[in-house]
């Protein structure tokens, strides 16, 4: 039982401060070893987002744009939202061209590359 009065020991935050929150990211992400997954997530969801966004601007419906794009209605809601895991480079273009948009692929290295190439499979 606490008195009134009586002081208790200051919680420890749990979470960064304001202002600390990308840099808390970085490290524990680097820390659990999820920095390839945040990556790759993170782009997916700038390319929902601007997909989104340019439906949005040039005033089309998801519907009307599932139409001019060939695939149903449902699908472009969950491209939109983040809920298709195999969406193609396909689709991708053929929704931007819809749009009256183009697309850009950029390929930069790692900023934490050691500069050694991979081999791959």
């Amino acid at each position: 039982m606490i008195r009134k009065g009586a002081r208790t020991s200051p919680k420890v935050r749990a979470y960064p401060k304001k202002g600390d929150v990308m840099e808390w990211l970085h490290r524990e992400t680097k820390r659990r070893g999820l920095e390839k997954e945040v990556a790759v997530r993170f782009n997916e969801l700038m390319l929902e987002d601007q997909l989104t966004a340019l439906r949005r601007k040039r005033g089309i419906s998801q519907a009307k744009l599932a139409k001019m794009v060939g695939v149903s209605q449902p699908v472009i809601a969950r491209i939109e939202s983040g809920r298709v895991h195999n969406l193609t480079i396909g689709t991708i273009i053929r929704t931007a061209v819809a749009l009256g948009g183009s697309i850009e692929i950029l390929i930069k290295p790692n900023r934490r590359s050691s500069g050694k190439m991979r081999k791959t499979a």
